[in-house]
């Protein structure tokens, strides 16, 4: 299965009072991408409408997930996700910052999702450096140099 055949999978499907089927996911995320993982913790920030998951819940999937999948950024994202779970917004200020320490990790999509939609910014403010964002991320790849851990320098 491919990152986006994954991705697409489990867009506001994924199965959360499934544990079985979540745990093959969440190894399988793991396997697939970073993007992967960050999807499954996309689907844990925003769950579809009308979804009754718990909060509690979620975050057994989470801590899962992070059984299996170790990257920086779950960890520096760690607060904002805590907040994002529980239905509550960050400031755009924390939001731009949280996106900014993301671009450093090329083609992280899911984890820039999860940032830009931690806060209500009614003026548009994250638009213009989510874009600047994904538009350095879209240059050739070797425009890049990267550490062990995936981040471009």
């Amino acid at each position: 299965m491919t990152e986006a055949e994954f991705i697409e999978a489990i867009d506001c499907r994924f199965p959360y009072a499934a544990p079985l089927q979540w745990k093959r996911l969440n190894a399988r995320a793991a396997r697939i991408s970073p993007n992967a993982s960050f999807m499954v913790v996309h689907e844990l920030c925003r769950p579809p409408r009308g979804d009754r998951t718990s909060v509690l819940a979620r975050r057994k999937i989470l801590e899962h997930l992070n059984w299996r999948f170790r990257h920086p950024l779950m960890s520096s994202l760690r607060s904002l996700i805590e907040v994002a779970m529980r239905g509550e917004l960050v400031s755009v200020s924390t939001a731009a910052a949280a996106m900014r320490r993301v671009a450093r990790y090329p083609f992280q999509f899911n984890a820039l999702a999860i940032c830009y939609f931690a806060c209500d910014d009614k003026n548009g403010r994250l638009d213009q450096l989510y874009e600047s964002i994904v538009d350095r991320w879209s240059l050739p790849n070797n425009k890049f140099q990267r550490t062990p851990d995936g981040a471009a320098e």
